[in-house]
């Protein structure tokens, strides 16, 4: 249901510091796929297409730092990356 997946998210989230659920996340490949779900229904819900999404589920996920829009990196270019991933991440990241 979706208050059993939003607590899945908040426990991401409390772990990792962030909603970026990977789309291989093995520990809980259903939270991954239901994170990519969101991000489907929220644009059916922008153009104005029939969606699960709702205002206040946006809401609810926005509170919760959630990315409507997730880019992938490009692969890593060798060298020693110290902060850089976490950098380029950041940058990669679009809030709608």
């Amino acid at each position: 249901s979706w208050r059993e997946k939003i607590a899945e998210l908040r426990g991401y989230r409390a772990r990792h510091g962030n909603c970026l659920v990977p789309s291989s996340y093995r520990s809980n490949p259903s939270l991954a796929v239901w994170v990519k779900c969101q991000r489907r229904q929220y644009k059916l819900y922008q153009e104005g297409k029939p969606s699960a999404m709702n205002a206040e589920r946006i809401m609810e996920l926005e509170s919760e730092g959630f990315c409507w829009e997730v880019r992938a990196l490009p692969p890593a270019g060798g060298g020693s990356g110290g902060d850089q991933g976490t950098s380029a991440l950041s940058d990669s990241i679009t809030r709608i």
